[in-house]
């Protein structure tokens, strides 16, 4: 058994009363505030920061470093009180967990108080008809498993408005169990990828249904494992020192070939030339510096 908080629904309707939220087990954990539709400054800036979040987390497409945002970790528990104001609601919030089984399964919301009899229940829906059903609605949050684990889910801050009020609004849940094992975090969750279809209500057109929100969801039988490892300090010094080692035998390989040109341009190219014929040098000819005689001795000057 693993709960699903599921918080912040809140779907368009006339009374809160001619909602009808339907929980599996039937424990009475979800509960139906009255509020106001239209939303204060405050909660709309709320509102947009999930949003935008969630935006950023399916845009980077990562695993677990963007999925897990521990800044955010209480942001969409944190959401505002609205101010009463001087005119009857308009709208109800619909917020709490059910705990269901590990199977494919389904919980919606629909117009009506439900009946539950053996495996399965009936929604009293005749008090609903002649007035609206709008189900136009936002999610602030909905998720799998132990709430506050910080996960940013795809729903998150998600919504939808329609001026029909024959609106049939269903999502398809695929709930992958997730095991997060890092140097911060130890966790046991789950992610799901979610598909959405919407589509009025149309009897004459063979469009058939029940206006409400209804969400479907099925578990994988696989297990994704997001661990996280790291190089020990020994690694990293054997690498530095590798590093430390191909930089002076480039520097060396470098100086080299800087030196063997140097001496082929600069020195080569300066050496005397030999003369043009070939024949001997006259010794005349070679600069003479005559060395002085030891005292005493007198030498002949040159012919």
């Amino acid at each position: 058994m693993d709960s699903i908080p599921w918080e912040g629904l809140r779907p368009w309707c006339r009374r809160s009363g001619y909602i009808g939220d339907v929980a599996i087990n039937y424990d009475n954990s979800m509960q139906t505030d009255p509020v106001y539709f239209a939303m204060s400054e405050e909660e709309n800036e709320w509102h947009n920061t999930i949003r935008k979040i969630r935006e950023a987390v399916a845009e980077e497409q990562a695993i677990q470093e963007v999925m897990l945002k521990a800044g955010y970790q209480g942001l969409t528990h944190d959401r505002p009180v609205p101010t009463k104001l001087e005119k009857p609601f308009d709208a109800c919030r619909i917020h709490g967990s059910i705990t269901v089984n590990k199977v494919a399964g389904n919980f919606h919301v629909t117009i009506g108080q439900n009946i539950p009899f053996n495996r399965g229940h009936a929604h009293i829906s005749m008090i609903g008809k002649g007035v609206a059903q709008n189900f136009s609605h936002r999610i602030d949050h909905l998720s799998f498993g132990v709430p506050g684990t910080g996960v940013i889910n795809p729903l998150d801050g998600d919504s939808k408005i329609s001026n029909d009020s024959n609106m049939i609004y269903q999502y398809f849940l695929q709930v992958v169990p997730t095991k997060i094992n890092t140097y911060r975090t130890k966790l046991n969750t789950y992610q799901y990828a979610v598909t959405e279809q919407e589509r009025p209500i149309d009897h004459s057109a063979g469009s058939h249904g029940i206006t409400g929100i209804f969400f479907k969801y099925e578990l994988a039988s696989l297990v994704i494992s997001i661990d996280e490892y790291h190089d020990p300090y020994w690694q990293l010094l054997i690498r530095l020192c590798g590093i430390i080692g191909g930089v002076f035998a480039t520097s060396g390989l470098f100086h080299l070939c800087l030196s063997s040109l140097y001496e082929i341009v600069c020195c080569r190219l300066k050496k005397p030339k030999a003369p043009d014929d070939g024949g001997p040098v006259p010794v005349h000819q070679l600069p003479l510096t005559p060395a002085p005689s030891p005292p005493g001795i007198t030498l002949p000057a040159p012919q």
